[in-house]
């Protein structure tokens, strides 16, 4: 115990922590190994608030930088009141990147893409020189280009995001325009020129929400929300001829109205939602093999949720990820995850302060988190972002805490299996001990010249000062110490939680 700090306690006395003190004064928890399952947390990382000139109401999902910032866009908001470009950092921290004015655009309905150079490409639903809707850029230094003004001809009303090629090409759907007025899917080049790969003529499927995806071939696929043989929305194909094959028209017992985007695996099938249509009208997922056969995997009832809009996200083991606009628990949506063999688990019912009515899919990272945003409430009622991360126990935790006119904790632990390593400044933390509970964001702590985070300030009125220090391959050791903190007069059992990142670990402890 040697290398413990030292910290100045209320009486005066200087106590390394973990030394032992009078028995009325003294609570020594130990905890053994954590053997618990993965599991998720739920967090808002940003309320909207139209009344701070922020923007709100967004429809669409968010795209991950390697560094772990979030950037996405709103349809409402901004300093002209027609839609936002925004930023979350690892902190919670929101930068407004842009505000559309009209000419540049307006009301953006689709999602973002990043280039490696930071640059993100998007679309408007309006505004621009026709009122029609804009391609844009965004550079890393928030510089606003429109890279093209959509003109009725061309195609009118993108309401989905970009699929970018390894060349810079960039291709998307427009839900109207074109020959008939029934929708395109276009290609923009590098030097801003559109051509229309497509115009929708009602039996190959019209108005398409959805934007396309892109394979190794470059064939794109997507939806379109009616049209087809039944006039209730059809997956198509349009190879890089311009050639375009319905797979599948759908006829409301396997689905109708698909509005979202689709998501591809490497043996080639197709996965996607329609938002109502299957066994209670609320929407079903959808497979089709390359051969062009479809097969429902799961029909959405009230409880699962209802109504999904958004594009599906397929993880590595194969499991589907969407939302779902209303129903669930309270009504105001879920998010769902379908595994290979179609079962569906309800991973987080929405309630009116985590924001409601997801419209929008979510971002899937390496890690196994989620992250996406709500159209509705939170705590302005704009809507909100939110993450939901994977959380991975903690093999071996162990933990002594003493009683001063606050606490003195110390705790050594190890990451589990899948666990990412700790780094607190782009990771938060969170402490619950019993009734007492504190969350430090990321980028709150320091990191010192020998290599431990430590973070100094004060915390729901009292002071808090925090160590984390590898000792380890997969080992930590943190220490707390705490003035001005009342924990109450804990009984039996008391229950230590402590989550860094991903990394968690929570036990039952005694008193005594």
């Amino acid at each position: 115990m040697s290398g413990y700090p030292r910290f100045k306690v209320a009486s005066g006395k200087s106590l390394k922590v973990g030394a032992m003190l009078g028995a009325a004064m003294l609570l020594v928890l130990i905890v053994g190994a954590g053997q618990s399952v993965h599991g998720q947390t739920f967090s808002v990382l940003h309320n909207f608030n139209l009344n701070n000139g922020d923007g709100g109401f967004s429809v669409a999902g968010v795209v991950r930088d390697q560094a772990g910032n979030l950037y996405g866009t709103t349809k409402n908001g901004g300093l002209f009141s027609q839609g936002a470009v925004f930023k979350i950092d690892t902190a919670g921290n929101e930068t407004l990147l842009h505000s559309f004015s009209g000419p540049d655009g307006a009301n953006p309905y689709g999602g973002l893409v990043l280039d490696s150079a930071g640059d993100l490409f998007g679309t408007t639903a309006f505004g621009g020189a026709s009122s029609v809707g804009t391609v844009f850029e965004i550079d890393s230094s928030k510089n606003e280009t429109v890279l093209y003004s959509f003109d009725n001809t061309h195609g009118a009303f993108p309401f989905s995001g970009l699929v970018r090629d390894a060349a810079g090409n960039l291709y998307g759907t427009t839900l109207g325009g074109g020959v008939l007025g029934l929708g395109t899917v276009f290609k923009i080049d590098n030097s801003g020129n559109e051509t229309v790969l497509y115009s929708f003529t009602g039996p190959d499927g019209e108005t398409p929400f959805a934007g396309v995806i892109r394979d190794s071939a470059g064939d794109l696929y997507g939806a379109t929300y009616s049209g087809g043989a039944f006039n209730l929305g059809a997956v198509f194909k349009i190879d890089p001829s311009g050639n375009e094959t319905v797979l599948h028209s759908f006829n409301s017992a396997d689905g109708a109205d698909p509005y979202g985007g689709l998501a591809l695996d490497s043996a080639g099938n197709l996965y996607g939602t329609t938002s109502s249509g299957g066994d209670s009208g609320f929407g079903t997922v959808f497979k089709i093999d390359p051969s062009g056969n479809e097969t429902v995997l799961n029909s959405l009832n009230y409880t699962d949720g209802a109504n999904p809009y958004g594009d599906v996200v397929l993880d590595p083991a194969g499991n589907l990820y969407d939302t779902a606009f209303g129903g669930g628990a309270s009504g105001l949506g879920t998010l769902f995850k379908i595994d290979p063999t179609g079962q569906l688990k309800v991973v987080h019912d929405f309630a009116s302060a985590d924001g409601s009515n997801p419209q929008a899919g979510v971002t899937l990272d390496s890690s196994g988190n989620l992250y996406g945003t709500t159209s509705g409430s939170g705590q302005y009622q704009y809507g909100t972002v939110f993450q939901i991360l994977e959380t991975v126990p903690f093999s071996a935790f162990a933990a002594k805490l003493e009683l001063t006119s606050g606490f003195e904790l110390k705790t050594d632990f190890a990451l589990g299996a899948g666990g990412t390593p700790i780094n607190l400044t782009t990771q938060g933390l969170t402490l619950t001990i019993g009734a007492y509970s504190v969350a430090i964001p990321a980028g709150a702590f320091q990191q010192s010249s020998q290599g431990w985070f430590e973070y100094d300030g004060t915390i729901n009125g009292g002071s808090l000062r925090v160590r984390v220090t590898q000792t380890g391959a997969n080992s930590y050791e943190m220490m707390v110490h705490a003035q001005n903190v009342d924990l109450g007069s804990p009984t039996d059992p008391v229950t230590l939680k402590l989550a860094i990142g991903n990394n968690s670990g929570a036990t039952q402890i005694d008193a005594h």
